[in-house]
């Protein structure tokens, strides 16, 4: 399923002003016709078998439209954000973010892994405020750490945390960076926060919930802890010592003196 949203974000970011309206409406059409829709390119046909099944599974009720409420919330913010690069408009801190948790996919996970832990919690406790304060936290930490490591191997790009904080705070990069991973633990803080406020919904929900925090705790570990520390693509193939140390290194572009001096 993640290499299908991949590969929609592909077509919606680097393909031709065809190309991503035409994956657009691939995916919308096999949301909306589970039964009879074949697609002729695999991104319908990704998106539609994982409902297919979840339908086979008895997948709540629930559970089913917030993953669909979460793919037509993502297909729609992609679009927004090709623009912005394209026109290398960079945002502020709060605008990015907010596009942010929708071009990440992550919600559209998140409704997966209820699927997948077979949950069927009422919609009360998704319209919880310290719910939706929680999830937007998760989302948060995911993309601000995401962000700090892909500035270090993808410089030059201005969609991107380190970015917007350099030029909304008027910060360098490492202190981009700072600002960054304290924004970062400060999402982490209120988490917990709001986890600690969450009401009783009964003893069975409250398994549930906490089943569910479980899952979105795991994704925010998840970045922190393995996935970007333990990389390849983030840590230049120094993965022992960046596990053992915590630092990371930056990773330079080479620069072409001879050409810049000669310019």
């Amino acid at each position: 399923m993640w290499s299908t949203l991949t590969d929609v974000n592909n077509l919606l970011l680097f393909d031709d002003d065809e190309g991503g309206p035409w994956a657009n409406k691939i995916a919308m059409d096999a949301l909306k016709d589970l039964l009879y829709y074949r697609a002729r390119f695999w991104i319908g046909e990704g998106v539609r078998g994982f409902l297919k099944q979840a339908q086979l599974a008895e997948c709540s009720e629930g559970t089913r439209r917030r993953f669909l409420k979460a793919t037509e919330l993502y297909l729609a913010a992609v679009p927004q954000q090709v623009e912005k690069q394209r026109h290398g408009v960079i945002p502020g801190v709060d605008e990015y973010l907010a596009l942010r948790r929708e071009t990440s996919g992550l919600k559209m996970c998140f409704a997966i892994g209820e699927f997948g832990l077979l949950l069927n919690l009422p919609d009360v406790v998704f319209e919880d405020e310290m719910m939706k304060t929680m999830h937007d936290c998760a989302i948060d930490i995911v993309v601000l750490l995401k962000d700090m490591f892909d500035g270090m191997v993808e410089q030059g790009n201005t969609y991107n945390i380190t970015a917007v904080a350099m030029q909304e705070k008027q910060l360098t990069v490492e202190d981009a960076l700072d600002f960054a991973m304290q924004l970062s633990l400060e999402r982490m803080d209120l988490f917990y926060e709001c986890q600690a406020k969450l009401p009783s919904y009964g003893p069975d929900a409250d398994q549930q919930i906490k089943n569910y925090i479980g899952l979105l705790d795991d994704w925010a570990r998840g970045e922190t802890e393995c996935w970007n520390t333990e990389s390849q693509q983030f840590c230049g193939g120094q993965i022992p010592p960046t596990v053992q140390t915590k630092v990371v290194p930056f990773l330079l572009r080479i620069v072409n003196t001879k050409s810049d001096s000669a310019a």
